[in-house]
């Protein structure tokens, strides 16, 4: 049995594994000023167009923006990333090498704990059933279509 890579699901499970999803979070309230003016910044655009970024995922792995000004360091306009897959595949390399997390696709769809603990720091703590769900309907998916 040959399992999809970490990348290919959760690429799947985000957005169909579209390099130019984007999706607006409003119940992202608070914004750190430090990131915002990182945003500013990189972006050479106003404050709202800097808070609409921060609260905005991006890309077939939907990083937000505070997290990608923030934790990930990122220091391009959201542009590059946006247009740019293997941008996008390096930025999610240094989220796992961050998160310390090296199991591969087989891991993460046969084993319910991996697949919960890598649930938990991706999506938040808020719903890690549902996720773990559509992990595994994502990874069963991608497995009927290379049969």
């Amino acid at each position: 049995m040959t399992y999809p890579t970490l990348k290919q699901i959760i690429a799947q499970v985000e957005s169909g594994n579209s390099i130019c999803a984007i999706r607006f979070e409003p119940g992202i309230t608070h914004f750190d000023p430090p990131t915002i003016q990182r945003i500013i910044h990189a972006n050479k655009c106003s404050m709202p167009t800097a808070r609409e970024i921060y609260a905005s995922s991006f890309g077939k792995f939907q990083f937000l923006g505070m997290t990608l000004y923030s934790t990930l360091a990122y220091t391009q306009p959201i542009q590059v990333f946006f247009a740019n897959e293997s941008e996008q595949e390096a930025v999610f390399d240094k989220f796992m090498q961050i998160q310390k997390f090296t199991e591969d696709g087989a891991a993460i769809l046969s084993n319910p704990q991996v697949r919960e603990r890598f649930a938990k720091f991706y999506n938040g703590p808020g719903n890690i059933a549902d996720y773990s769900e559509r992990i595994v309907e994502a990874g069963a998916l991608l497995m009927k279509a290379s049969a």
